[in-house]
């Protein structure tokens, strides 16, 4: 939907063609987009001059001759264009304005949402116009951060409350708080008056910088035939999901709220109730029990899931299947035959599939639980050797991949007094370079632990 910079560009780029000019005829080709009687479009508007075109919040103004005043609001897909006055009624045309000199101004909305109105000057403070609040350049840091005051719906929520803020939409409320630093989902009470203060000058800096860029063409919007708005070119949060946060590198995180998508960096943009879920990945030995216990220190609650596999073997439903799959033989007394599911795991990549197939979701399921009882705001590390394959990533915020030569890792396998051709064998299909391309952060430790835990410090995680 056209925001505050869209429908000012849109006003300023129709008052260069249509100020001076003379409305001949009105076609109302739709009658259900114009909010009053249809017959005043037809029989009032012949002979009106186009005056002066002007906005406020997201609703157009034409300023008529005689007092008269067409109030327009876009909605989604609503445009105007100009066409000459011999050319056919275009698919979309919902209105026409035929003008004297041959030429006509069309409204044409494909969606169908757009509204417009006609009335006498004296009659706009009783329109929807009387609903709207104060736009972000009529009112200070003090009336602002008071307006905010005792609101408890997220502060994305009351940005795009047009009673409250107007012309602020989904785009500028992204890109705001993203320049202030401020979570969408806090509420909107919660600000101080420096981040209240901090986010009215963001808004006010970023809607001046969009409408001297006529705008964001993000889908369909133009602000005149063949013309793209620029300021898409510059947006830091809105439509960068996944992609890294300009500032610190940590992906930028897309949720809903309210039933709009919002995009934010939830490392930039902290919210204290804001579980910070981490996973951990990568080939056995590589370094992955070092970051949890480095993170461990910093206050990260940790889900080990090779400690939770473990302990999935002893279910009787588990213990089951891989009978099912493998045969009595697997079993030893009860239980599961390490040494014979070792054997298995290290010869056949199909086994491993069908384990996996096994393991995987009620891992998944395990590690959903374990997020969940924690409390909010809690720091979560989730140490899952294959958190792509488990699909696992979906609970992460962010995924680091921790990458090491075979021969280093062999190494610390035989320093340890440990099987390191059978461990190593286990991890001989390993999806590395698969994995480097999804990972969020990709960490070389082929050095000493100090150089690690340096190039650990120096992820955007603390």
């Amino acid at each position: 939907m056209p925001e505050l910079p869209e429908v000012e560009t849109v006003a300023r780029t129709l008052s260069k063609r249509l100020i001076g000019k003379t409305i001949a005829k009105v076609d109302v080709l739709r009658e259900k987009n114009v909010d009053t009687p249809p017959s005043l479009f037809r029989s009032i508007l012949p002979g009106k001059r186009f005056e002066s075109i002007s906005r406020r919040g997201k609703y157009l103004l034409f300023h008529l001759s005689g007092g008269w005043v067409i109030l327009s609001h876009l909605r989604m897909e609503g445009k105007y264009f100009f066409r000459p006055d011999e050319s056919q009624i275009q698919r979309h045309d919902l209105i026409v304005f035929h003008l004297e000199g041959g030429e006509v101004l069309c409204y044409n909305d494909s969606r169908r949402f757009g509204r417009m109105g006609l009335y006498k000057e004296n009659e706009l403070p009783h329109t929807s116009l009387s609903k709207l609040g104060k736009e972000p350049f009529e009112e200070g840091a003090e009336e602002f951060f008071l307006s905010l005051k005792g609101k408890k719906k997220p502060i994305k929520e009351v940005l795009l409350d047009q009673t409250i803020v107007a012309g602020v939409g989904n785009i500028y409320a992204d890109e705001s708080l993203f320049r202030s630093r401020i979570n969408p989902f806090l509420p909107a009470g919660s600000l101080s008056r420096e981040e209240a203060s901090s986010l009215l000058s963001s808004i006010q800096a970023v809607l001046t910088e969009a409408i001297r860029k006529g705008g964001s063409t993000v889908k369909s919007y133009h602000p005149q035939e063949g013309v793209d708005g620029r300021m898409q070119n510059e947006l830091l949060a809105y439509g960068r999901g996944g992609r890294p946060c300009p500032r610190c590198g940590f992906p930028l995180h897309k949720a809903k709220l309210g039933g709009r998508g919002t995009v934010y960096c939830p490392h930039c943009q902290k919210n204290p109730e804001e579980k910070f879920v981490i996973g951990v990945l990568g080939p056995i030995h590589s370094g992955k029990s070092t970051f949890a216990s480095i993170l461990e220190k910093k206050g990260f609650r940790i889900f080990d899931a090779d400690q939770e596999v473990r302990s999935l073997y002893r279910l009787p439903s588990v213990k089951k299947k891989l009978s099912s799959a493998f045969g009595e033989g697997i079993l030893k007394e009860g239980g599961v035959d390490f040494a014979s599911l070792r054997s298995l795991l290290s010869n056949s990549k199909e086994s491993r599939k069908t384990v996996n197939g096994i393991v995987f979701p009620l891992i998944k399921k395990r590690a959903e639980a374990y997020i969940e009882k924690q409390k909010p705001g809690s720091r979560i590390l989730l140490d899952v050797p294959l958190l792509f394959d488990a699909k696992m990533d979906s609970l992460c915020l962010a995924t680091v991949l921790i990458v090491a030569p075979l021969e280093k890792r062999k190494q610390r396998l035989l320093e340890e007094g440990r099987d390191a051709d059978a461990l190593l064998s286990l991890n001989a299909d390993y999806p590395l370079e698969e994995a480097k391309k999804k990972a969020s952060f990709v960490l070389e430790n082929e050095g000493s632990v100090e150089e690690f835990e340096r190039a650990i410090e120096k992820l955007p995680l603390f």
